[in-house]
């Protein structure tokens, strides 16, 4: 099964959807097919250029630039200025960091 499908089954109404690691925007494209009935608005957030560069190939590649959006910048500085709630947050960036990003940034969430 993949990932959209399990997502499109798994629920009939999504929130927004927050992801803390583009890397090249096959997750964000996963999060949008499995969201295509609910119109479900993805932010990826994504700090190296190489992988920012991989994203906006993949958005434009599929055509799902109308409700992804693609932030370029530290993580720490972007959860600060975010607008709205988010009750989906998919962490997968900087592995390493995991515990600083639970207590400091998702923090902002009440994570």
């Amino acid at each position: 099964m993949s990932p959209a499908t399990f997502l499109s089954v798994t629920s009939s109404q999504w929130p927004p959807v927050l992801e803390f690691g583009a890397y090249t925007g096959y997750s964000a494209l996963a999060w949008y097919e499995g969201t295509v009935g609910t119109g479900a608005e993805i932010t990826t957030l994504e700090l190296d250029p190489s992988m920012v560069a991989a994203t906006r190939r993949t958005l434009e590649r599929y055509g799902i630039g109308d409700r992804v959006t693609l932030i370029e910048a530290p993580a720490q500085e972007t959860v600060q200025k975010l607008e709205g709630t988010f009750d989906l947050i998919f962490v997968d960036a900087n592995k390493d960091g995991y515990d600083d990003l639970r207590s400091g940034h998702l923090g902002v969430f009440g994570c």
